[in-house]
């Protein structure tokens, strides 16, 4: 399954948008977490991405660097292009 930048982007604050979190494009750099966002909540977003996305993160690995919705999509972007 071919993914855009831009369906998973959307995807992505969709989801956050669903959990009371609104996301505009000049916070797609910010740290999630710094912004607010609990880590149930990012618990919950990875685990819907990698369903949506059929991929799975390194829970370790991404909390481990800021959480933003630019890094969050290059790494379902970089999952794709390697084929997982």
């Amino acid at each position: 399954m071919a993914v855009s930048e831009p369906e998973v982007i959307d995807a992505i604050v969709e989801q956050l948008r669903r959990q009371g979190y609104g996301i505009g494009p000049d916070e797609y750099e910010a740290d999630l977490i710094g912004a607010g966002v609990g880590s149930l909540v990012m618990v919950r977003l990875l685990s819907v991405l990698e369903e949506e996305f059929d991929v799975e993160f390194a829970v370790a690995r991404i909390f481990g660097e800021p959480v933003t919705v630019a890094r969050l999509a290059a790494e379902i972007l970089s999952r794709h292009a390697v084929g997982r």
